[in-house]
């Protein structure tokens, strides 16, 4: 297999795709495959949030049939319905890595209000407004927070995983729920 190589770039707002090979001449699929990525990638642009989402998705599908390349219908007419069916699986997983995204996100509010961090469960308003708080904190503070809310840790098991002392990390912690509250009033 060539190395196939995609570089992402924004062309009349829809992601676009240029390929570049190394050591040998493309192939028919490979050739075909590129002509795939524009429609690929507008069909990704229509049903994901953003045109980066997009464009790494119509790549993930590039990439899956190149693997899969034997798989593949050898009538040229079949290719287009089969990589969009491979397209199809991509953009589920896609939606389902977002679900349970949106989960852990949604059970670690729960957390942190048993932890009692003082947040009241509220809109998807709310939710968000928790995500920038928790984004507002140093990355050792949101990671002592979320492990011991969300993973169950005690605030010693946190302290070594982020590498601190306990008293460092119980003072971060203290002071990390603090801000966390104030920012969520």
């Amino acid at each position: 297999m060539s190395s196939f190589v995609k570089v992402a770039a924004e062309g009349r707002g829809v992601p676009r795709m240029k390929t570049l090979y190394r050591d040998e001449p493309q192939t028919n699929l490979e050739a075909t495959l590129v002509e795939l990525f524009d429609p690929l990638a507008s069909y990704f642009y229509r049903r994901l949030d953003s045109s980066e989402d997009a464009a790494d998705a119509a790549a993930e599908t590039i990439e899956i049939l190149l693997r899969k390349r034997r798989s593949i219908p050898k009538a040229p007419e079949d290719l287009r319905p089969f990589a969009f069916g491979v397209a199809r699986n991509v953009l589920l997983h896609s939606r389902r890595s977002r679900l349970r995204k949106d989960a852990i996100q949604v059970r670690l509010k729960v957390e942190l209000l048993s932890a009692g961090a003082g947040i009241s469960v509220g809109s998807a308003e709310r939710a968000t407004e928790l995500k920038f708080a928790l984004e507002s904190l140093s990355v050792k503070d949101r990671e002592i927070v979320t492990l011991v809310a969300w993973e169950g840790f005690s605030l010693g098991e946190a302290a070594r995983a982020v590498k601190l002392t306990p008293e460092a990390a119980r003072k971060r912690y203290s002071r990390a729920r603090q801000r966390l509250r104030e920012q969520l009033k």
